[in-house]
């Protein structure tokens, strides 16, 4: 898409220079024949600022197109949709008795499309998983607990129940089906919040088979943490 905005800025200039030749060949009555380069000016003028306002107008409704990709699959699940941000949109509701809330932003021009989604789970373990030590959550702290494929991390206080979380093969499976769709040089984290888990996403590409795996594999997660929770 910025590919294609930017082609159609370019345009402007070669749509002056047409302008400009055209009224320099075309006849005009003879006492506007000194004038032709007045005319072309001003004709440019108002050629270029239509062309900028229905450039504006087709950017605006591009990107709020793109910020309801996800409209179809949130219909599907019962989710109720509101506008997030002007062009993104927030969709809140229950899935399995679960509250869940996903807001999604469109990529711009030098960043990828904003996903979060936070998802109700009854657990008390505070934990990141990220490629990096994470700044939004300290109490995680800055030391790996755990390491997990495609770089990255499980940071945790308490070591030995997040291990043994973490080593449940279908916790595990459903981890990785998230982080392999983070695995495209974006940011990607997991947070493991009181009362909820929280998905921040900043991917390239983004599209509802990413939401589905994103969802399905939270609830999982939630799942099996509050399980094993309880058996404690």
């Amino acid at each position: 898409m910025i590919i294609r905005i930017l082609a159609l800025l370019l345009l402007i200039p070669i749509i002056i220079i047409l302008i400009a030749v055209l009224i320099n060949i075309i006849p005009l009555p003879y006492f506007l024949d000194d004038s032709r380069q007045l005319i072309a000016a001003v004709l440019a003028g108002i050629v270029s600022f239509i062309y900028l306002v229905g450039i504006t107008i087709y950017i605006i409704n591009s990107f709020r197109r793109l910020g309801r990709v996800f409209d179809k699959i949130a219909e599907d699940i019962g989710l109720r949709k509101q506008d997030f941000r002007y062009f993104g949109k927030r969709y809140k509701g229950v899935l399995q008795d679960r509250d869940l809330v996903i807001e999604y932003f469109p990529p711009r021009f030098i960043q990828g499309a904003l996903l979060n989604i936070y998802l109700s789970c009854s657990q008390k373990i505070p934990a990141v998983i990220s490629k990096k030590a994470p700044i939004l959550e300290s109490r995680a702290g800055k030391d790996p607990a755990y390491e997990l494929e495609y770089g990255f991390h499980v940071f945790s206080p308490d070591r030995k129940d997040i291990s043994k979380i973490f080593s449940d093969s279908t916790f595990l499976n459903a981890v990785n089906k998230i982080l392999q769709r983070g695995n495209r040089r974006h940011t990607l984290q997991v947070f493991f919040r009181n009362n909820e888990i929280y998905l921040r996403s900043r991917l390239a590409h983004l599209g509802p088979e990413d939401l589905k795996i994103f969802i399905n594999s939270l609830e999982v997660m939630a799942g099996i943490m509050e399980n094993k929770q309880k058996s404690k």
